[in-house]
């Protein structure tokens, strides 16, 4: 199951951002383009690195001038997919993708 922000990168990713907004708001709006700039911005301040996020003079900004241009944003930092590594004795070890957490499924 993903969370929230995987839900919205992933339809992000797969250019139906607008999927994730409730219908209610959806057909109450008067001009889609401003949810989808809304949902855009929300996944700037998502960034992993933290100076790759806007600060919020710049987010004001970003949602105020509708004629400028918004980055692309990255991977979200909040994405809990794991990444498979082949260790040197062959087996393989699953690991968090974006380094913050390790698991291990091993019993004690």
């Amino acid at each position: 199951p993903l969370n929230l922000v995987e839900y919205a990168w992933e339809l992000w990713s797969k250019d139906a951002a607008l999927e994730v907004v409730d219908q209610t708001l959806k057909s109450s709006c008067s001009r889609i383009d401003q949810l989808q700039r809304c949902i855009h911005v929300g996944l700037l301040c998502l960034e992993n690195r933290s100076t790759d996020r806007p600060t919020i003079e710049d987010v004001l900004s970003m949602l105020k001038n509708e004629t400028k241009l918004l980055l692309m944003p990255k991977c979200p930092a909040f994405v809990t997919s794991n990444v498979v590594y082949e260790l040197e004795n062959g087996k393989k070890k699953e690991f968090s993708a974006n380094g913050l957490s390790v698991s291990s499924m091993d019993g004690r």
